[in-house]
């Protein structure tokens, strides 16, 4: 875990103009954060990419505006880690809203925080639409068991098509 990031005026002074621009300082506080923070977000106002993350052109290539405005008011280098929203907001590029963490312990972090299944949005508050591996990761009871019941009807429809002599496409 990484210590939080002090931020102050002459910090802030260390973001290129273009860069402070596309940042709202004054933005709402996190919702729902992994564990708790009391500062507000500050939201990137620059351009997205599909997943939602702020994004901005820096050392002559696109980037995550989280990770380039770590890097700018911190000044450690992100290489090999991700930077864990703590905040839940992906939208925040806060330093101190953020972890570096292996990918591995961002992924595991993301499931255990997870409300519900990503293919049918099953509620995972209830625990029978939610079962958890050995080794800890998580998936959709419910959803396993729709496709359960698929494969069963299907198979019996091979069955039954079989014994009449049709023919079942596949």
């Amino acid at each position: 875990m990484t210590t939080l990031v002090p931020i102050s005026y002459s910090t802030l002074a260390r973001l290129p103009a273009r860069i402070g621009r596309k940042i709202d300082f004054n933005g709402p506080p996190p919702p729902d954060p992994f564990r708790a923070i009391t500062s507000p977000c500050w939201l990137w106002n620059g351009w997205y990419n599909s997943s939602g993350y702020g994004y901005t052109t820096w050392e002559g290539r696109d980037q995550p505006a989280h990770r380039v405005v770590y890097t700018l008011l911190t000044g450690k280098n992100l290489t090999g880690l991700d930077r864990d929203h703590v905040c839940r907001v992906i939208e925040c590029v806060r330093p101190d809203h953020g972890e570096a963490l292996t990918h591995a312990e961002n992924m595991a972090r993301l499931g255990q925080h997870q409300k519900s299944c990503r293919r049918r949005g099953h509620d995972w508050s209830d625990p029978r639409n939610v079962y958890t591996r050995g080794d800890g990761t998580r998936f959709c009871s419910a959803c396993n068991r729709e496709a359960k019941q698929a494969r069963r009807a299907a198979a019996r429809a091979a069955r039954l098509a079989g014994a009449s002599g049709m023919r079942v496409a596949a």
